[in-house]
């Protein structure tokens, strides 16, 4: 990754951020829905989009430590409901972005641990049981 801040500049970060997706094989692991609504609510700041896969990766790790399953596989392998768990996780993660957004009250105090939140409780209640 750092062969990818050496020129770090705004204009760059949209090519930064493809950059890594290709890199990191994002696509295959979250697929492009997902990636899209991340790139977009980044509004190519690769430093913004990178802390939503951070989180999107810890909350994972989190959800399988606590329950136990794989979801890590059930997410990136082709199983029966990774298509399932990836629309699922994608809307989670686009509602809960949009409520950010649209906090005029300031009700939603750590915007970071929200997110960090609603995909582990996605994660934990859903599909993969």
């Amino acid at each position: 990754m750092s062969s990818l801040l050496k020129e770090k500049n705004e204009d760059n970060d949209p090519i930064l951020i493809d950059q890594y997706i290709q890199q990191q094989e994002l696509k295959q692991k979250y697929g492009e829905n997902l990636l899209n609504v991340l790139k977009n609510y980044s509004k190519g700041d690769f430093d913004l989009f990178n802390q939503f896969i951070q989180t999107l990766d810890y909350a994972i790790k989190s959800a399988d430590n606590e329950t136990g399953n794989n979801i890590k596989l059930a997410l990136y392998e082709v199983l029966d409901y990774s298509e399932e768990l990836k629309k699922d996780l994608t809307r989670t993660i686009y509602n809960v972005l949009l409520k950010i957004r649209s906090d005029k009250y300031n009700k939603i105090r750590d915007p970071k641990s929200y997110l960090f939140m609603s995909i582990k409780k996605q994660l934990y209640f859903g599909q993969v049981k």
